[in-house]
């Protein structure tokens, strides 16, 4: 197994992530924090996190999503989304929604 650090993103999200050799396929979580978590090394709370999973074998698959992920948190309104969601569904729909209108969907 080898340990990756997380990766802050934005003003207020993190993106840990960790590679290993004995999985079969990414794995993709996210969670919202209305209070903000401090994490080691940060000035800032986050507020958005997307906790990623790969196997080491899919580099080139791991790195684009992480790109994406980064991608759509420079672009989207944590605050809008703060106050509008309440259930997780309601996050993945805004967060779908806000990757849909970068893409021109």
């Amino acid at each position: 197994m080898e340990r990756e650090f997380g990766t802050v993103i934005g003003e207020s999200a993190a993106l840990p992530h960790l590679r290993m050799k004995k999985l079969d396929d990414i794995y993709l979580s996210v969670g919202l924090s209305a209070n903000g978590i401090k994490l080691d090394g940060e000035e800032e709370p986050v507020y958005l996190i997307f906790l990623e999973l790969s196997p080491q074998r899919l580099t080139e698959l791991h790195l684009r999503i992480m790109g994406e992920i980064a991608r759509l948190v420079k672009n989207i309104s944590l605050p809008n989304i703060l106050s509008s969601v309440v259930t997780s569904d309601q996050l993945y729909s805004k967060l779908i929604e806000a990757y849909h209108s970068l893409e021109g969907r």
